[in-house]
């Protein structure tokens, strides 16, 4: 009669892997097996907040939907040829913002800045100021423009005089306005 011992550890036949001590089959690295198991769950965990704040922000969207969109005139003036002028800053009405539409375009001006002219009167502006009071209900971080910011310039290029008017195109719903958002900043 022949007795044989088995070492701990060692496969029972040729068909079984070795264990090694953590209980893992030997040709699994139970640090990967870890870091693996982290990467998967906190991935599953990023694609759940992100599509719950995508319903949330859709949601909350949708239920401040309505708003009044009006034009005001910021600022009129006949230019003589080849005159420039400084222009001044021009606001929305008080509880309106800019509207999130560019209205001139091939123009470096702000989304909500209607320029009108007949042609050949070059208008630049440094940009938007961010509104004094902010409404409430944004995502966080999320602010709002209500009116252009300086410098801001116009020249008529044309050899006869031509009239320039400047519009502001505000909205009472903030969620149309043109806004700052710093985490996807626009270069």
């Amino acid at each position: 009669m022949s007795i044989s011992l088995q070492r701990p550890g060692a496969p029972f036949d040729r068909g079984q892997k070795s264990i090694n001590p953590n209980g893992n089959p030997s040709h699994m690295n139970a640090t990967a097996k870890t870091t693996r198991t982290l990467a998967r769950s906190t991935a599953a965990a990023a694609i759940v907040s992100t599509i719950a704040a995508g319903v949330l922000l859709t949601g909350a969207g949708s239920a401040q939907a309505s708003g009044t969109v009006t034009t005001v005139e910021g600022y009129r003036v006949t230019l003589g040829p080849l005159q420039s002028d400084g222009l001044p800053t021009m606001k929305c009405p008080a509880g309106s913002y800019l509207h999130n539409y560019h209205y001139s375009p091939g123009r470096l001006v702000p989304n909500g800045v209607q320029v009108l002219e007949p042609g050949g009167v070059g208008v630049s502006m440094g940009g938007a100021t961010l509104a004094t009071v902010q409404p409430t209900g944004l995502p966080l971080g999320v602010q709002v423009y209500d009116s252009t910011a300086g410098p801001a310039s116009a020249t008529n290029w044309a050899l006869t005089s031509q009239e320039l008017v400047i519009n502001l195109v505000c909205t009472t719903n903030p969620w149309d306005a043109a806004y700052y958002d710093p985490y996807h900043v626009r270069g």
